[in-house]
């Protein structure tokens, strides 16, 4: 590599939460869809594959929801961090 990348901390939080965001917002429905197939006429186990499958789908969904939501909490200063203006 001839020249280094150099990267702003702030702007990829940003990037991260939104990748992060639109992933989850796919995966949960998407799922969620998924466990809805095993109400198609099937047998008990292709019934436990669908409902299998898909939870695995909603549950990797969450998990980026979960980790979008972690982003955020650390870019944003806590309340009590912030210190009023002096009068």
């Amino acid at each position: 590599m001839h020249r280094p990348v150099y990267s702003i901390a702030e702007k990829t939080k940003e990037k991260d939460y939104a990748q992060l965001k639109t992933l989850s917002n796919m995966c949960i429905p998407y799922g969620g869809f998924i466990m809805l197939l095993s109400l198609i006429p099937n047998g008990f186990q292709g019934r436990v594959c669908f409902l299998f499958a898909g939870g695995i789908i909603a549950a990797i969904g969450f998990i980026l929801r979960w980790n979008a939501a972690k982003v955020i909490r650390k870019s944003v200063p806590i309340a009590q961090e912030i210190k009023e203006p002096v009068q």
